[in-house]
């Protein structure tokens, strides 16, 4: 395959949420030649919690973002509040940082560009399949918002475009299966005078029969608020609204102020799994990889943890001989075996409103046991979680008869 050097990239990556900056910035700084490429025009509205824990703020300390996401006016994470059936647990939850998507992905793709890769955005994405099979690259086709198409080529792709993998949809060997019982994602953010008694700092999570809301107030003062709510619950309401209102009230509080009129984002069902995470010189990243549903921050934490290894990984291979498909399916097997497990513990427990409320009350004699399950979750990086969870620390109320 021949192709000019204006057409050729050392890697490129489909992608420019957390998994594919982290990927694009520690490969350009190394000096590899980098094409970065997002479907969407920046900055944009993402589906997602925008919680940082402890382990993707380390990710960001070793490229020397953590300053950048400060400037930003990023909220330091105080305390994590657990809320159903009119009964909340308080836990502690120091550590981490809240930062909106729109922020915080365009001073990744700032950084990116700083340290020399080049950016798309409204460009689509799709990874054709290999016609020679002694072929040393891949071609993938680029799809501006003109319609205008062209082709590049790289010695590497890295795939990071999220739960669709639509850039993934000409290569059959790719295939993701949606979990049975798969929940939908929604987010809307609302003004600052929507909800007066969320605290800066506490993520907020309302568990219902429906599903489940995460919130939290943002650097400009706004609430976030994301949710995972069951397909049946889709179909039951008129209005996204209606239906995180209805989760809310069972949960027990006061209603945000217009939250039924919010400008609502959906996402696609969140559980799912991947075939395989690599092919001949593509390798999935992130969620494009399977997503179980993250909490506090673990999400993004593993889709930045996931871009550094990859990197890594590339890099290694200019130094010695290495089967890249073997090693990097390897590499993702034991980071969802040391990271997902929790997450799918808990995603399972949240998906139980009974389940909850028993075991707020449980919480209540036993705060210990509380204290030490969000520890695990959220793997902070103290040397003592202990120390962070301390068990006489959680607070319970009782919020109506």
């Amino acid at each position: 395959m021949i192709c000019s050097d204006d057409e050729h990239y050392e890697v490129l990556i489909i992608g420019a949420g957390p998994a594919g900056t982290v990927a694009a910035i520690r490969l350009a700084r190394a000096g590899k030649r980098v094409l970065l490429i997002e479907k969407k025009a920046f900055p944009r509205f993402k589906v997602c919690g925008c919680c940082l824990n402890p382990n993707a703020l380390r990710t960001f300390e070793e490229l020397n973002l953590l300053e950048c996401f400060q400037k930003q006016d990023a909220v330091a994470v105080v305390q994590f509040r657990l809320r159903s059936h009119g009964r909340e647990l308080i836990v502690p939850l120091p550590g981490g940082m809240v930062l909106s998507r729109q922020v915080m992905d365009q001073t990744l793709v700032d950084a990116s560009r700083d340290s020399g890769a080049e950016f798309l955005d409204r460009t689509d994405a799709v990874v054709l399949p290999i016609e020679d099979s002694l072929s040393k690259m891949r071609q993938v086709e680029l799809t501006n918002e003109k319609g205008e198409q062209r082709s590049v080529f790289a010695d590497y792709v890295l795939v990071a475009d999220g739960l669709s993998g639509s850039s993934l949809r000409r290569l059959s060997e790719f295939q993701s299966e949606v979990a049975e019982h798969s929940h939908f994602g929604v987010s809307a953010h609302l003004p600052p005078s929507s909800n007066p008694h969320l605290e800066p700092g506490t993520i907020e999570m309302a568990v219902g029969r429906s599903g489940y809301v995460g919130s939290v107030v943002l650097e400009d003062g706004s609430v976030n608020y994301s949710s995972a709510v069951s397909p049946e619950a889709v179909r039951d309401h008129q209005t996204t609204g209606e239906l995180i209102a209805s989760i809310l009230r069972e949960a027990g509080g006061d209603l945000p102020e217009g939250l039924l009129d919010a400008d609502w984002h959906g996402a696609p069902r969140l559980t799912r799994t991947r075939s395989q995470f690599a092919a001949d010189r593509v390798l999935l990243l992130g969620d494009a990889t399977g997503y179980v549903e993250p909490f506090t921050g673990e999400g993004m934490a593993w889709a930045a943890e996931m871009g550094s290894t990859a990197a890594s990984l590339l890099l290694s291979a200019d130094e010695r001989p290495i089967d890249i498909v073997a090693a990097w399916s390897q590499a993702v097997l034991d980071l969802r075996s040391r990271r997902q497990v929790w997450c799918r513990r808990f995603s399972s427990f949240l998906r139980h409103s009974n389940l909850v409320h028993l075991g707020l009350i449980f919480g209540r004699y036993i705060p210990s046991i509380p204290s030490w399950i969000v520890s695990q979750l959220y793997e902070s990086h103290q040397s003592d979680p202990a120390n962070d969870f301390a068990s006489e620390t959680v607070s319970y109320t009782h919020l109506r008869a």
